[in-house]
């Protein structure tokens, strides 16, 4: 399942280097396409810990990069960055434990 999500995201990432569907940015698609993925990759690495008395609040910030991927590619293309960029991630943590 991983291999085949993989896959998709890798033809998700060359289909944006091969076309320009960046909305009035003027910065090309795969620089911005590569941009969110880090983005992503980030947001699923680092989560914010809130304390409150005795509550314990844990929230990820994958929703920034999902709002700014969506004002600047097509849905599509931010789809295959969160794939690529959570995926990652989840790699990286199956590889150290």
């Amino acid at each position: 399942m991983a291999a085949i999500s993989g896959a998709l995201a890798v033809a998700g990432l060359a289909g944006a280097a091969c076309t320009d569907v960046a909305r009035d940015t003027g910065v090309p698609t795969a620089v911005t396409v590569a941009t969110l993925v880090c983005l992503f990759m980030l947001s699923e690495w680092t989560k914010l810990h809130i304390e409150v008395r005795r509550h314990a609040l844990s929230v990820s910030l994958a929703d920034f990069p999902i709002v700014i991927g969506l004002f600047t590619v097509s849905p599509w293309l931010v789809l295959a960055a969160n794939v690529a960029g959570t995926g990652a991630v989840q790699l990286g943590r199956r590889l150290e434990g």
